[in-house]
């Protein structure tokens, strides 16, 4: 089978692998089968650059083919904005999360069935939703003095069986990483590597609260 791209559609194709790209490469920190194989595929539709035309984005170093910072640089507000997000829901289930078990304690939770817990932990993050929309992260604190709590066994990937709390105030937002800030890399020497890129304050005063 033999698929026939137009720059623009290839350029279109590029960005969103870059995406995918970003996202394994954050959530994974050691290679798999998996990985390697949407690595090889981003490699091999990436060396084709040249041929069509879009060298000026896509340029090869040493057999590899690294994006240009001005192209990484036009994507990156998306990444900003995703990270945003995740970052807020993430507190705010998390500490919804945390406030049940407190309540409850940490063994009458566990045994809660999940959708008792996800009524309570919903319940919870109104709280949370208006303190952040209000203030940020202004009043958020730690009391030194206070003993710790035990914890309640937390889902690799979600708080919630499966739902998250959308940081804007309404509806759920399935399917969201970590948003652990590790970033795509300087496209002029580590494209899509971690820990690098024009980013990584997203989790610091700069993150943007949620709107109520």
């Amino acid at each position: 089978m033999n698929i026939e791209f137009t720059q623009q559609e290839y350029r279109t194709l590029i960005e969103l692998l870059f995406y995918g790209d970003w996202m394994v490469q954050n959530a994974v920190d050691d290679p798999t089968p998996e990985t390697e194989r949407y690595a090889a595929l981003f490699k091999m539709m990436k060396s084709h650059a040249k041929a069509m035309g879009c060298e000026s984005i896509i340029a090869e170093q040493d057999g590899e083919f690294v994006e240009s910072e001005e192209f990484v640089g036009q994507l990156l507000p998306i990444v900003d904005e995703y990270d945003s997000e995740v970052f807020w829901e993430e507190l705010i289930a998390r500490l919804a999360r945390r406030d049940a078990v407190m309540e409850v304690s940490n063994a009458r939770f566990e045994k809660m069935t999940e959708e008792q817990r996800f009524e309570m932990i919903e319940a919870k993050e109104g709280r949370w939703q208006d303190e952040f929309g209000k203030n940020g992260l202004e009043r958020l604190t730690t009391n030194d003095s206070s003993p710790a709590q035990p914890r309640a066994k937390q889902p690799k990937h979600d708080n919630r069986s499966g739902e998250r709390v959308a940081p804007k105030g309404g509806g759920n937002n399935k399917g969201k990483g970590n948003g652990g800030g590790k970033g795509p890399g300087n496209a002029a020497g580590n494209s899509s590597g971690k820990g690098g890129g024009n980013r990584g304050d997203n989790k610091g005063g700069n993150a943007k609260p949620p709107r109520r």
